[in-house]
């Protein structure tokens, strides 16, 4: 069984600096570098009420699955965390937690007025989000439809990325915090070959939780980006247009998904070398035990095959935002 009085250092959970690093990186380029003045005037077809809703609806169904998703990989973490944990490790644990939350909010929340806005509809084109969505309404506008301005799908949309971005700071948070827990002790040092065999396994098996639960996590995230970017783009008359703005879709698109790998591997690297140090510790201190030799959960971690499990888990993310793009430049 895991022992429930389990600790983490301070120094495991610095690791989550690194992916705030990314993430601070990554914002700022969108905030200098991105235009969020940027003018996509298009033709809308002048009816949009059954199109825009069917966007809507497709929209929404990817917002609750990704909702979905989201809490349930930050309930097993927290789950975990209470269920294995010191007090005073659960205290480290959210604190860090906290911290890492409240920084990674100030791009997608606070927005930092030097750097003008990190809206996403605005760096695609905030005049064709408004064309084509203004006109929708919603329930809210019962039932003064026809004077309604504040019951827009718009409005909608708005809201619902607003609380995206409030659940993607605890969630996508709370799994690379989950990784490295992958690096935490027991009260007492193992004695025996057993327990130190059982520590390694169960670390290896934490790590790899958390790697695939990281793995849904953006699975779910990048299919309600694309819905709610791709949002518009049934509503725009000409085929051409439609096919300019969905390129700056996929484009953008391709960006996020690869700032949110990188999340991912800034976090899953270092606990990996971690833990191949330990295995390798491991392997040199213990006698040649041909039980132990044929056990795979004890064999050597391989950075290759590390990096290939990272990949598995992203390239069909990746494959699904640029299309045949992929397929050209890697020669699938």
């Amino acid at each position: 069984m895991v022992s429930k009085n389990q600790t983490i250092s301070p120094w495991a959970l610095a690791i989550l600096i690194l992916p705030l690093l990314v993430l601070t990186g990554t914002e700022m380029m969108l905030g200098f570098w991105g235009d969020s003045g940027v003018n996509v005037a298009t033709d809308v077809t002048p009816e949009p009420a059954r199109l825009e809703l069917t966007a809507r609806y497709r929209a929404m169904a990817a917002f609750v699955f990704f909702l979905t998703v989201a809490l349930a990989v930050t309930a097993v973490f927290f789950a975990d965390v209470f269920r294995r944990f010191t007090g005073s490790s659960q205290f480290k644990i959210v604190a860090a937690l906290g911290m890492t939350i409240l920084i990674s909010m100030i791009f997608s929340v606070l927005e930092p007025e030097e750097l003008q806005s990190f809206e996403t509809y605005e760096l695609l084109g905030q005049d064709l989000f408004l064309a084509a969505l203004g006109p929708g309404r919603t329930g809210a506008c019962f039932p003064d439809r026809a004077t309604c301005d504040t019951g827009t799908a718009f409005d909608a949309m708005v809201a619902m990325i607003d609380l995206s971005n409030h659940i993607v700071s605890l969630a996508a948070a709370s799994v690379l915090a989950g990784i490295i827990l992958s690096l935490s002790k027991g009260p007492h040092a193992p004695q025996t070959i057993e327990e130190r065999a059982h520590d390694l396994r169960e670390a290896r098996r934490v790590a790899k939780r958390y790697l695939y639960c990281a793995g849904v996590l953006l699975t779910a995230g990048m299919v309600w980006v694309q819905a709610w970017m791709s949002w518009p783009s049934s509503l725009i008359v000409r085929e051409q247009a439609r096919g300019e703005f969905m390129d700056m879709v996929n484009a953008f698109a391709l960006f996020r998904g690869t700032t949110f790998s990188l999340l991912i591997l800034s976090v899953y690297l270092p606990v990996n070398l971690a833990l191949a140090i330990r295995f390798e510790t491991f392997w040199r201190e213990v006698p040649v035990d041909p039980a132990l030799a044929e056990d795979e959960t004890l064999e050597r971690i391989s950075y290759t095959e590390a990096l290939k499990t990272v990949t598995a888990i992203l390239a069909p993310i990746l494959m699904g935002v640029i299309g045949s793009t992929w397929s050209v430049s890697f020669g699938l």
